[in-house]
C-alpha cells in the first residue's frame, strides 16, 4: 500500500507543475485606507491592508507559477488575516496561497470555475470555505492540511476534485459531494479524523483506495439511491475500511444535489422585500413542488446587498440548501450619448436616487474575451470621455453603486449590473 501512495504523490506533483497563463485588465480596487502593500500581478490588483485583509481584483485567470515565492503577496502571508478575491476572476492559482498559516477567511467570487493545486495547502487557522457553485475543478491537495477548517460548502456539481484536496482536514465533519463526481481521488478525505457524515452523489461510480483513511469518527454515509445501485460502485477495498464500516443510509433526493433556478440573480432595490420564485428540478429531471416538496423561507431581502433563501426539503427530499442573491441599486437607466466634439464625447444618463456613483467602463472588443476595462468614475449621471477622434466608435457601459456602512462601522460598495451605450464621433 505504501509503494502504491508513494506511486500515487508522485503522479500528483507532476500534475501540479502544469500552469496556465492569463492577460487581462487590471480593475480598480475601492479599499484604499491603511494600505500596507499593493501592486500589479499578470493584468490583476492586489492589495493589503493593515487589518490584514488581502483583495485581489480583476478579470479572467490567476497565473499560476512554478516558482511560489514570485507571487507578489507571498512575503505578507504571516500578516495576511482575511482573503478576498474580486468578481471578475475565475482561477485560483496553484500554490497562490501555500501555507498562509494566518489565514482565517477567504471570500471567494460567483465567477470563480477553478481552484488549483495547493491552492490554500496547509492554511491551518483557515476555519471555513464556501465554495461557489460556478467552480467545476479543485485541484489536487488544494485545502490539505487545513486543520481549523470546520466547514466546507462545496458546489452543487463539479467534475473533479483532486488527489488529496481535503487530506489532513482533521476539524471537518460533514462534507456534501457535489453531484457530477464520478470519482474519488487517492487520500481525497484521508485522515479527516473528526469527518462523521458524507454525503455521496449518484454519479460516483469509483471510490480509490485511502480517500477515507483514518477517518475514524466516519458514522453516517448518506446515498440518493438504492441500495443495489450503491454495491455496484467499486470501492477499493484498501484505505476505505471506515467508509465501509459507517452507516448506508439511502433516500430519494438529496436536497441540494438538485439544480435551483432563481429568474434572476441580481433585483433592484425598492424597499420591500424582494422574494424570487425557485424552481427546483431534481438530477433525474424532475420537478418539485413547492410547499409539498420542499419549503423556502428568505433573509436580508429587503436592504441592498446579499440576500439568502433557505430551500428545505419534505418528507422524501431529505436536506437544505442555500441559494444567494443580490440587491443592487438598480441599472442606469436611458444611458445615452448626450453630445461630441472632434475629441470628446460625453454620455448621460437618469439620475438614480439609490446610488451613491457611476462607474464607466469601455469595451475591449477581441482582447480579454470581450471584457470591459474601468475608465472612471463620477457622482453626476453623466461622464466625459477625453482625447478620441473622427471615426471613434466603441461601446461603453455605466453601472450604479450604492455605498452601505456595515455594523462594524466599514463601508462596502454594491454594484449594479452594467448599461451599455455606444459612443460615436463622426467622420
Amino acid at each position: 500500500m505504501k509503494k502504491l501512495r508513494v506511486l500515487s504523490v508522485l503522479l500528483a506533483l507532476i500534475f501540479c507543475m502544469s500552469v496556465l497563463p492569463a492577460s487581462v485588465p487590471a480593475a480598480p480596487a475601492f479599499e484604499t485606507r491603511g494600505t500596507v502593500a499593493e501592486g500589479d500581478f499578470y493584468g490583476l490588483h492586489w492589495k493589503l491592508t493593515s487589518s490584514g485583509k488581502l483583495t485581489i481584483t480583476g478579470s479572467g485567470i490567476m497565473k499560476s507559477l512554478s516558482d511560489t515565492t514570485k507571487y507578489p503577496w507571498i512575503k505578507y502571508r504571516d500578516k495576511t488575516v482575511s482573503l478576498k478575491i474580486g468578481n471578475g476572476i475565475t482561477t485560483i492559482a496553484g500554490n497562490a496561497f501555500y501555507d498562509f498559516a494566518a489565514l482565517e477567511s477567504v471570500d471567494l467570487p460567483e465567477t470563480l470555475v477553478e481552484i488549483r493545486y495547493q491552492a490554500f495547502y496547509n492554511c491551518k487557522a483557515l476555519k471555513s470555505v464556501e465554495v461557489p457553485d460556478g467552480v467545476n475543478r479543485i485541484g489536487s491537495c488544494a485545502f490539505r492540511y487545513c486543520s481549523a477548517l470546520e466547514t466546507v460548502k462545496l458546489p452543487r456539481e463539479a467534475i473533479e476534485i483532486g488527489y488529496g484536496a481535503f487530506e489532513g482536514c482533521s476539524s471537518l465533519k460533514e462534507v456534501v459531494i457535489p453531484n457530477g463526481v464520478k470519482y474519488l481521488q487517492p487520500d481525497v478525505f484521508m485522515a479527516c479524523e473528526a469527518l462523521e457524515t458524507i454525503y455521496i452523489p449518484a454519479s460516483v461510480t469509483e471510490i480509490n483506495g485511502d480517500s477515507f483513511w483514518h477517518c475514524y469518527a466516519l458514522k453516517n454515509v448518506y446515498y440518493p439511491a438504492s441500495k443495489a445501485k450503491w454495491d455496484e460502485i467499486v470501492i477499493d477495498s484498501d484505505g476505505t475500511y471506515y467508509l465501509r464500516k459507517a452507516k448506508l443510509n439511502v433516500y430519494s433526493c438529496y436536497l441540494p444535489h438538485c439544480s435551483f433556478t432563481l429568474r434572476y440573480t441580481k433585483y433592484a432595490y425598492t424597499g420591500e422585500p424582494i422574494t424570487p420564485w425557485v424552481t427546483v428540478v431534481t438530477p433525474s429531471g424532475t420537478t418539485l413542488k413547492r410547499d409539498k416538496n420542499f419549503t423556502v423561507s428568505y433573509e436580508n431581502n429587503t436592504e441592498m446587498g446579499t440576500a439568502m433563501i433557505t430551500v428545505t426539503g419534505i418528507g422524501k427530499y431529505n436536506g437544505t440548501a442555500t441559494l444567494k442573491f443580490r440587491i443592487t441599486p438598480g441599472m442606469p437607466k436611458n444611458v445615452r450619448q448626450k453630445s461630441y466634439t472632434d475629441t470628446t464625447a460625453t454620455i448621460a444618463w437618469d439620475n438614480n436616487p439609490n446610488a451613491d456613483k457611476y462607474y464607466v467602463y469601455v469595451g475591449l472588443y477581441g482582447e480579454a474575451n470581450d471584457l470591459p476595462m474601468f475608465v472612471g468614475e463620477t457622482t453626476a449621471a453623466s461622464y466625459k470621455i477625453k482625447n478620441l477622434s473622427a471615426g471613434y466608435s466603441m461601446e461603453y457601459f455605466v453601472r450604479s453603486v450604492a455605498v452601505i456602512t456595515k455594523p462594524d462601522g466599514t463601508t462596502k460598495e454594491i454594484l449594479s449590473p452594467m448599461s451599455a451605450v455606444t459612443v460615436t464621433i463622426p467622420e
